[in-house]
């Protein structure tokens, strides 16, 4: 199955109602050499694991693409835009924020609203 279509699964099983989700593509550009410090440092902050335990997070994964790019994927899956911003206050967030720097070389975030179910 899909990843798109298990996330899709789950959130009707906790609510039966049709939502207009929020989803973040984030695109991590990492300093060479600095990936795998990278993802040792989000483990170290838990930022994944404290972000999937916020209100309206249906989904916070990391992504590598198949040929070692310096590139890590971030896939964000949120009820609503107020959810994720509210995300954005967090302590762990915070932390990743001020550390960052030491990482990544450009980000680029693109943002998209989810459309109602089509049946």
């Amino acid at each position: 199955m899909p990843l798109c279509s298990a996330i899709l699964k789950k959130i009707k099983q906790i609510s039966p109602r049709r939502y207009l989700m929020f989803l973040l593509h984030v695109t991590f550009e990492v300093k060479e050499g600095k990936r795998e410090e990278l993802l040792k440092k989000l483990s170290e902050l838990q930022v994944a694991e404290k972000t999937r335990k916020e209100k309206g997070n249906y989904d916070y994964t990391y992504f590598l693409p198949v040929d070692g790019r310096n590139i890590v994927f971030l896939t964000e899956l949120w009820e609503s835009r107020e959810d994720q911003q509210i995300h954005l206050q967090s302590e762990h967030i915070k932390a990743w924020a001020a550390v960052k720097g030491d990482y990544v070389e450009n980000t680029t975030l693109k943002m998209y609203d989810g459309a109602a179910e089509v049946d």
